[in-house]
């Protein structure tokens, strides 16, 4: 295994217009989150549905929130 995990998350934000600081990266290998990390973004390892529901309320604004289900 290279000690270095290449993920191509930072050039799809390139690609997007969106600044790494504006992007969350969810994946659940923590070495991919933690490359994307060191590259500004933030990161959640995905466990299951709770984790990401956590890490996304942290970007959605309670405006643009789907009511709870």
């Amino acid at each position: 295994m290279p000690a270095v995990v290449h993920t191509d998350s930072y050039g799809a934000a390139k690609r997007a217009g969106a600044a790494a600081e504006r992007c969350l990266f969810v994946d659940d290998r923590p070495e991919n989150v933690a490359a994307a990390v060191a590259l500004g973004m933030s990161g959640v390892v995905y466990g299951g549905p709770a984790d990401l529901r956590a890490a996304l309320a942290n970007f959605i604004s309670p405006a643009r929130r789907a009511p709870d289900r």
